[in-house]
């Protein structure tokens, strides 16, 4: 027997939410149905009701086909097919608001379990609970579980908690106004600990993910928070809320901060740093009568850092419009330094903690502010912004150093129009031309007054064409012509600088002609590039060679050079690239060999061992397992042509493995071990090498070890035997010895005399107890900060830290493993890019 009751019409036969089918299974052993008056269908037995997105089982069933609702009671069981399981007392569904109710009802949503009051089944899919105690421990009792006044299951598998209060070990501990979590990520992090320099310290971060719900203007609204609340003992305290959004029209991160900042200065001493917030304050002419004091100074601090980028695409119209805002204002520019960064892992948004990382945040003595309009429609292309970059002045007095406007903007204007003339026969390639307008005035300013006014006008025209003869040859060109006019002064000062400055944008102020072509000789792996560019300049208002010559020939900015790049790929993993330019001026004072710009040689090898010399590498679609063991080698070789030499050399090794299932190495979770090297050749003292190892290693099945350590060596030309010092005297240490030299164990001498200096060592112990993170960490910084009596002196020392945190990191018993991911410490490894 089989009942179904809609309330849709005839015309429709969709079904939705709002049908409901009754139906007798087969296990029932005694199914009874009675119609009363008033389209009342009474049902006993074992009775399923497949409706909303799962089936309930009930003893009895009362169907109202009026009112197009059901009320049920008796052993209730709801399930989805997701593994959301409920069980009730009684519930009651009505299909035409589309809401149904649980009585006194337990089980598990994903990804927690709970027993509450009552539940709801709302229109769009929603579960609402009131008065509910919930938990994501499958402990029994659990070790941890919330009570939450009312809490709210989306679709997606997220939720809402409002009026939250937690228990650990059934004693209330954390109350939260609202608890947000989804699969992006939930944070909750205590951390205590003490620093050498900021004291004790404890710190609070919480961080939730909100997605985008209502309608489609409301979707600007953030969807990432960050709360912080910070306590050191010498240096202040640190509050601030930082938010974001990323969707396909709206980008943005605004981030907004407080801190009251206690002033202190440092000393390095024998026995360590000494921390002292007592400030000295000497007047103009210190004398008996009028002597220096000591106190103690408090500030209060703020910051206010905006990013956003709005995008409107219009593809049918070919019409694409961008609009940047870039805002940076901090009450001091050390701010970010004694503030701005935090011992927290990356395990919760991405967005707002890429950023982030252990180490103590950046001096800024300068801060931007940016708008920049972009819009393009086809081939035209209008572009228009405006800056204004602030700089940091130091007062004689604390107080009175403050940002102070340095340079101005308004407008930068650059307008583009391109049009393609046709098509060259045979090579099927277009013919294109375009017309640039670039226009800028900047403003200086000296102590809040404008000093200097510089405009500057550009016009310029290309041609430009592709010849593509063979396969393996291919010709690029390109004709412009172009004119600038610039025009300058300066504000208040002498004639003479006045007239200088009047003739500098003379000098600058000219017409050109430019050729550029490229040829392009070869296929991979082996490609050959040889690009010729001549700029021959005319019509200038002021060509006569400038009084401080530094180049040998006048600044009209004539050009006429070849550049040479070639690459080769021997195979698949290894790369080769050489690359250096020749000038051909007649105009300077140089020799041949001094015409060659330095010569560069880059090397790149990578060997995946585990796929060696295969074009195309595992993916985890195609095998089973997902461990690695690479290796990355990279070197960069400096040629010297004007004194006929090598000029440095850089060589970098990296080493990496993980992923294992093969005891004992299946604890070892990842391994990175790194080293770089520079050399100079005509003088070994600029040598410099760098040295780190980063491991993540799984002591126990949820006990894990984090170790990352980071090393530098001045002078590791005083490794080899023969080296000497300035007066001729050895000075050769062995790398055993100086090791033990820098890890102090030879004394404060011998760490003095260390060629190899610990930069940062991180470690850290981590209890992963289900989804509750306990970390024991300890870091070791070489540091130098701001000290001394006045506070302006430099002292550099070894920052010792050592906190411990709990942390909530992500609800949910369908993670890919109990860590899914490495929550690195964080350091920032020098790159070839780097040098």
């Amino acid at each position: 027997m089989c009942v179904t009751t809609s309330l849709l019409s005839q015309k429709k036969t969709k079904p939705d939410s709002s049908t409901f089918k009754i139906e007798n299974i087969g296990e029932s052993k005694f199914f009874r149905a009675e119609k009363g008056k008033g389209g009342i269908l009474r049902l006993q037995g074992r009775i399923r009701i497949k409706f909303f997105k799962g089936t309930v089982l009930a003893d009895q069933v009362i169907v109202d086909t009026e009112r197009q609702e059901f009320y049920a009671e008796g052993n209730i069981i709801y399930t989805e097919n997701d593994g959301t399981k409920i069980r009730s007392e009684r519930m009651l569904y009505n299909a035409t608001i589309k809401q149904g109710i649980f009585y006194n009802a337990s089980g598990y949503k994903n990804p927690v379990y709970f027993i509450g009051k009552d539940i709801r089944l709302l229109a769009k899919k929603q579960f609402f609970l009131s008065h509910i105690r919930f938990t994501t421990n499958a402990a029994r009792p659990p070790h941890y579980d919330f009570y939450a006044w009312k809490i709210y299951f989306y679709e997606d598998k997220t939720f809402l908690a409002v009026g939250v209060l937690g228990y650990i070990g059934g004693i209330p501990l954390l109350p939260l106004p609202f608890l947000y979590y989804t699969q992006k990520g939930t944070g909750l992090i205590t951390q205590v600990g003490f620093s050498s320099l900021q004291g004790f310290l404890i710190q609070n971060s919480y961080s939730f993910h909100i997605p985008s719900y209502g309608k489609e203007y409301l979707k600007f609204l953030p969807e990432n928070y960050l709360i912080w609340l910070d306590y050191y003992q010498n240096t202040g305290t640190s509050s601030g809320l930082e938010f974001s959004q990323r969707s396909p029209w709206i980008d943005y991160r605004m981030s907004f901060g407080y801190a009251n900042y206690k002033r202190y200065t440092v000393e390095n001493t024998e026995n360590g740093i000494n921390v002292s917030n007592q400030i000295q304050v000497c007047p103009e002419n210190p004398s008996p009568e009028n002597p220096c004091q000591t106190r103690e100074e408090s500030y209060n601090w703020w910051k206010v850092y905006i990013d956003l980028n709005q995008r409107s695409k219009y593809p049918t119209k070919d019409h694409i419009r961008n609009i940047y805002l870039h805002y940076e204002s901090y009450a001091h520019y050390l701010y970010e330094y004694e503030f701005g960064k935090r011992n927290i892992p990356r395990t919760t948004i991405e967005s707002i903690y890429r950023n982030q990382d252990n180490t103590r945040g950046p001096v800024l003595p300068r801060v931007d502010f940016f708008a920049i309009y972009d819009e393009q429609w086809k081939t035209f292309r209008i572009r228009a912004e405006i800056r204004q970059k602030r700089v940091w002045i130091d007062q004689g007095n604390f107080v009175d150093s403050r940002y102070e406007l340095a340079e101005w903007i308004l407008p930068k204007l650059t307008i583009t129009k391109k049009f393609v003339l046709g098509t060259i026969p045979w090579f099927r390639t277009p013919v294109v031309w375009d017309h640039n307008i670039f226009v800028e005035s900047k403003r200086e300013f000296q102590e809040g007054e404008v000093f200097y006014n510089r405009v500057q006008n550009q016009y310029s025209t290309n041609l430009k064409a592709s010849f593509p003869f063979l396969y393996w040859l291919y010709w690029k060109t390109r004709v412009s012509y172009g004119l600038q006019k610039v025009s300058s002064d300066l504000e208040h000062e002498e004639a003479t600088f006045q007239k200088a400055v009047e003739q500098e944008a003379e000098r600058e102020s000219y017409q050109y002609m430019l050729t550029e072509n490229q040829f392009k000789i070869g296929v991979d792996p082996i490609l050959f590039f040889l690009t010729h560019r001549f700029k021959d300049s005319f019509a200038e208002l002021r060509s006569d060679i400038p009084s401080v010559n530094t180049f040998g020939f006048d600044t009209n900015q004539n050009v006429n050079e070849t550049e040479i790049n070639f690459s080769w790929y021997p195979f698949y993993y290894a790369f080769l690239n050489f690359q250096t330019a020749y000038d051909h001026r007649q105009n300077i004072n140089a020799s041949p060999r001094e015409r060659w710009h330095y010569p560069v040689l880059q090397t790149a090898l990578f060997f995946d061992w585990l796929n060696l010399f295969r074009r195309d590498r595992e993916n985890l679609s195609s095998r089973n397992k997902i461990h690695f063991v690479n290796t990355y080698l990279i070197n960069q070789y400096v040629a010297d042509p004007v004194f006929l030499r090598s000029h440095s050399n850089l060589f970098g090794f990296t080493f990496d493995l993980g992923g294992f299932d093969l005891w004992p190495i299946s604890r070892i979770r990842y391994f990175e071990m790194g080293i770089y090297w520079y050399h100079v050749f005509f003088d070994t003292s600029l040598d410099h090498l760098l040295f780190s190892i980063t491991l993540d290693i799984q002591l126990y099945k949820w006990f894990y070890l984090e170790l990352e350590m980071n090393s530098r060596a001045s002078e590791p030309n005083r490794y080899s035997s023969q080296s000497r010092d300035r007066q001729g005297n050895p000075n050769s240490v062995g790398f055993f010895q100086d090791l033990a030299n820098s890890t102090g164990l030879r004394g404060a001498s011998g760490l003095q005399d260390a060629i190899l200096n610990l930069a940062s060592f991180s470690s850290t112990l981590i209890l992963d107890l289900e989804d509750w993170e306990f970390r024991l960490s300890y870091r070791l910084e070489q540091r130098s900060s701001f000290g001394g009596i006045s506070g302006l002196n430099s002292v550099i020392f070894y920052d010792h830290r050592i906190y411990f945190g709990v942390s909530t990191l992500v609800l949910g018993k369908d993670r890919y493993s109990a860590r899914p991911s490495r929550f690195l410490i964080g350091e920032i490894r020098p790159s070839i890019v780097d040098y």
